[in-house]
């Protein structure tokens, strides 16, 4: 008769520690709300999560957050750890830029430059990127110092969604200064977590104008190079404890 009494306790027991656990919460980006157990997860991949008899698979870049509770000791409450993604994903991001390079201009006159550019724009996905900038570059020899202030847009793609990660970088636009032209500047880089470096080819203040007679061309400096160290914040997720 005891038997009887002391197997539903056994199993209430073990319901009960199991329960203690607490539970993983997967916040989409459509606004769904899953809570269960993650049976099985591919970083930066997928993950599969039963909630009661249904199971449940989604890709990372459905996902905006996973909550997990646990449970604290002391008073028996219910406090959830978020795990945040460390790449890049959806929303605003921005840049901070150095650039140092060396080239020649349309007439083989040799310069050095350094430019400070700011970019802000919106990140679509852990990828795509899709902004605009403006800088200031300072073209130098020993005998000239030229001024040019490019208004640029740019496409960046994050090649790997994870902390570190290749990517290709085109931006194009106008510059205005000592020297007016278009602005072309593709580069490929490497990202490290929310700093980057990056070298690429630069054409600055170049126009070509056709008359009725004659085609007048402004050489500007279209044989540079460059190397890029950045910083870049926002869109970005990290491992935070939630109250």
């Amino acid at each position: 008769m005891k038997k009887i009494f002391i197997l539903p306790l056994l199993l209430l027991l073990c319901v009960t520690a199991y329960s203690q656990k607490g539970s993983d919460i997967v916040y989409l980006k459509n606004g769904s709300k899953i809570k269960g157990t993650i049976i099985e997860q591919v970083p930066n991949v997928s993950l599969k999560i039963q909630s009661g008899e249904n199971v449940f698979v989604y890709q990372m870049d459905e996902v905006e957050k996973i909550v997990k509770e646990q449970l604290q000791t002391k008073n028996n409450l219910s406090e959830p750890v978020e795990l945040k993604i460390n790449y890049p994903n959806k929303g605003y991001r921005g840049f901070g830029e150095i650039n140092i390079g060396a080239g020649k201009d349309g007439v083989d006159t040799e310069f050095n430059h350094i430019g400070f550019l700011s970019v802000h724009g919106y990140q679509f996905n852990s990828k795509l990127f899709v902004g605009g900038g403006a800088g200031f570059y300072d073209y130098y020899n020993d005998n000239d110092d030229v001024i040019m202030i490019p208004l640029f847009a740019d496409v960046r793609l994050d090649m790997v969604p994870s902390g570190i990660s290749p990517f290709l970088d085109v931006r194009l636009g106008y510059s205005i200064g000592d020297n007016e032209g278009v602005y072309f500047a593709p580069s490929f880089g490497v990202r490290f977590s929310k700093f980057h470096i990056s070298a690429g080819y630069l054409l600055q203040g170049y126009y070509y104008e056709v008359n009725q007679k004659t085609a007048a061309t402004d050489v500007g400096f279209t044989k540079s190079f460059f190397a890029r160290i950045a910083i870049d914040w926002g869109a970005r997720y990290k491992y935070v404890n939630v109250d």
